[in-house]
C-alpha cells in the first residue's frame, strides 16, 4: 500500500502542476543491482560487465537518454555470508555521471522475493566518498517497524502490487551487441488507488509493462533488450458522487534498454576498494566463516525502493 500510495502523490502533482516522474527522477542515483536475473545460477565472476542505452519519452514532452553500466566489481563474505559487489555506473551527455555500489548476498539467488524486495539482500552500499576520500560504506538495516509485520501483512502488499508474467515464446532481437534469441517475456505491474482530496474524490491508476528479451548468452542480467509503456491515469469527481466519465491519460512513457556491450575484464571498479576487487569461496557460511565477527554498530540507510 506504501507503494501504491506514493504513486497516488505523483498523480496528485500530475494533476497539479504536470510534474513528470520521468523528470523527478533523472538526477537521482540509479542502482541496477535490481536488474540482475536472480533466477538462474550465478555464473558470472569478478569483473563481468553489462552496458545498455537507455531512452525515453513522454506525452508531456520529457526525454531520458543515457548508458547503465552494470559491473560484478567483486566479493566479501560480510558477518559470515558470502556477497557480491555489484557497481553501476549512469552517464549523461549533459550531466556529471553517477555511480553506485551495493553489496548484494548470494542468497538472493533462487528465491523469488529478490526482485520484489532486493533491499532483503542488500547488506552494504556506496554512493560516493568520505572526507578522506575513501569509499563511503553504509550498512543497510531493515526498518524496525518491518520486522515486526506478519504474514497477513506481506500478503496484502503482494496483492498490492501485484506481478502479472506472460511467456510469449522464443523470440529473437537483434541489439548494437549482436543478435540473440531466448525467451520474450511480458511482466506487467499494476498499482490503483482512490483517495479523498478536498471537496474531491481522486481516482488513480498506473500500468507498467516491460518486454524482455532473455538470453543465455548476456551475464548478469540476462537479457538483450527491455522495452517498457508506463501509462497513468486518473479522473477527479466531488465527493458523494458516482463518476462514470472515462479516465484521462495523466503521462504515458515509452522507453528501451538495448545492450550495447559485454565482457568479462577490461572495466576498473570506481568505488569498490581494490582489497575487494577478488572472488571468494561462495561456498562459505556464517559458521565456516574465519572472518565471522560480531556484527558492527555501523551507518544506517533507509530502504531503497
Amino acid at each position: 500500500m506504501r507503494r501504491a500510495a506514493r504513486f497516488l502523490l505523483a498523480a496528485i502533482s500530475l494533476l497539479a502542476i504536470g510534474r513528470s516522474a520521468l523528470a523527478q527522477s533523472a538526477d537521482q542515483v540509479i542502482d541496477a543491482s535490481g536488474m540482475m536475473d536472480y533466477m538462474r545460477p550465478p555464473d558470472f565472476k569478478v569483473g563481468t560487465w553489462v552496458k545498455y542505452h537507455v531512452k525515453s519519452t513522454s506525452l508531456q514532452g520529457y526525454e531520458d537518454d543515457y548508458t547503465v553500466t552494470v559491473l560484478a566489481a567483486g566479493e566479501e563474505v560480510f558477518w559470515g555470508e558470502p556477497c557480491f559487489w555489484v557497481e553501476t555506473w549512469v552517464e549523461r551527455k549533459d550531466r556529471p555521471p553517477r555511480f553506485a555500489a551495493s553489496l548484494i548476498s548470494f542468497a538472493a539467488f533462487g528465491d523469488t522475493m529478490a526482485t520484489r524486495h532486493p533491499i532483503w539482500f542488500t547488506r552494504k552500499t556506496i554512493e560516493g566518498y568520505d572526507e578522506n576520500n575513501l569509499p563511503d560504506e553504509a550498512i543497510v538495516r531493515r526498518q524496525a517497524n518491518e520486522m515486526k509485520l506478519r504474514a497477513i501483512n506481506y500478503e496484502q502488499e503482494h496483492r498490492d502490487t501485484w506481478i502479472y508474467r506472460d511467456t510469449l515464446g522464443t523470440d529473437t532481437t537483434t541489439v548494437p551487441a549482436g543478435t540473440f534469441k531466448g525467451l520474450k517475456i511480458k511482466v506487467l505491474r499494476p498499482w490503483a488507488e482512490t483517495t479523498d482530496r478536498g471537496d474531491s474524490t481522486i481516482y488513480y491508476e498506473r500500468r507498467e509493462t516491460r518486454t524482455y528479451y532473455y538470453s543465455d548468452r548476456v551475464p548478469l542480467t540476462g537479457f538483450a533488450r527491455m522495452d517498457i509503456d508506463d501509462v497513468q491515469k486518473g479522473k477527479t469527481w466531488p465527493i458523494g458522487q458516482s463518476s462514470q466519465k472515462p479516465l484521462n491519460i495523466l503521462e504515458r512513457a515509452q522507453g528501451s534498454a538495448v545492450l550495447i556491450g559485454q565482457g568479462t575484464s577490461g572495466v576498473t571498479p570506481l568505488l569498490v576498494p581494490e582489497s575487494r576487487r577478488h572472488s571468494i569461496d561462495r561456498g562459505l557460511t556464517r559458521e565456516s566463516s574465519p572472518t565471522h565477527a560480531p556484527h558492527p554498530a555501523g551507518k544506517r540507510t533507509g530502504a531503497k525502493g
